[in-house]
């Protein structure tokens, strides 16, 4: 994704998705009907896991999260990776912080890097008229 800045966190989404960097948490969103969330919401804070980062769970897994029946869990698992607030790269500092479903994330910054319970943040400060995105290299998971 380039420097652009972008109306809302879907229109960043949906960008990432035609770029083929994030089709499933793009997919997840409609699926979990939370697209008109990311329009008009906010602000927030989404961890947005790659392609690659879903591809490296078990198929099983990944079926089981886009599974139409399960929406609620669907809902809850995306909620896990947004913060309630806008935090741009600079302001993440090592600690817990809570996201929207009342999980706490453990940030940790070292020399430079960024990551969120394990995962590394990848490109930061994706910046949105209702909030930011960081790219982490890992689905996050309790």
């Amino acid at each position: 994704m380039s420097d652009e800045q972008f109306d809302n966190l879907a229109e960043a989404l949906d960008a990432a998705a035609e770029s083929n960097t994030f089709t499933n948490i793009a997919t997840a969103l409609t699926m979990a009907e939370l697209v008109a969330n990311a329009t008009v919401g906010g602000p927030f804070t989404v961890f947005a896991p790659t392609d690659e980062a879903f591809s490296r769970l078990p198929a099983s897994t990944l079926a089981e999260l886009l599974n139409p029946e399960k929406k609620e869990q669907l809902t809850i698992f995306l909620g896990d990776h947004v913060l309630p607030n806008v935090l741009l790269s600079g302001e993440l500092v090592s600690g817990p912080v809570t996201t929207v479903t009342g999980k706490e994330l453990y940030i940790e910054t070292q020399n430079g890097t960024v990551t969120v319970n394990g995962a590394t943040v990848t490109q930061a400060d994706i910046v949105t008229g209702n909030g930011v995105i960081h790219v982490v290299d890992q689905v996050l998971f309790s």
